[in-house]
C-alpha cells in the first residue's frame, strides 16, 4: 500500500517536472483503486483522466485501466488524448479516508 499513500506521491512529484504525467495501473478484478487514486489528485491539485482498454477477445488478453495524474495543460488539452481518455472530475469518485504511510483500508475499495 505504501506506493499508493500521500507521502509516496509526495516522492514521485518531487521528481516531476512542470509537463510530467504519472500513470498509475488500476487495473484489478477485487479492488476499486479509483477514490485512492481520485483523493491524491484531489489533495495535490493535479488533473485526473481516465484511459480503459478493451480486450482484444484473445484467450488469457485482458484490458486494462489507467489513472494519469497531470497539471500538463498542453497535454490535456491534445486532440488524440482528449479521443482516447476521459476527464475524471473531482467529486466523481466515492470519497474515503485518504491513504498514509500509518493507514490504508483495502476493505474500503473492495469492488
Amino acid at each position: 500500500a505504501h506506493l499508493l499513500t500521500r507521502e509516496a506521491f509526495v516522492e514521485y512529484f518531487r521528481h516531476l517536472n512542470e509537463e510530467g504525467i504519472i500513470a498509475v495501473h488500476i487495473s484489478n478484478r477485487h479492488l476499486d483503486l479509483r477514490p485512492v487514486i481520485g483523493g491524491i489528485a484531489e489533495h495535490f491539485q493535479y488533473s485526473l483522466l481516465s484511459v480503459e482498454t478493451d480486450d482484444d477477445g484473445f484467450v488469457g488478453e485482458a484490458g486494462s485501466d489507467w489513472l494519469l495524474l497531470t497539471r500538463n495543460t498542453a497535454f490535456l488539452n491534445d486532440s488524440e488524448v482528449l479521443e482516447s481518455s476521459q476527464t475524471v472530475e473531482r467529486g466523481s469518485y466515492r470519497s474515503i479516508r485518504p491513504w498514509t504511510d500509518q493507514f490504508s483500508n483495502l476493505f474500503e475499495i473492495l469492488d
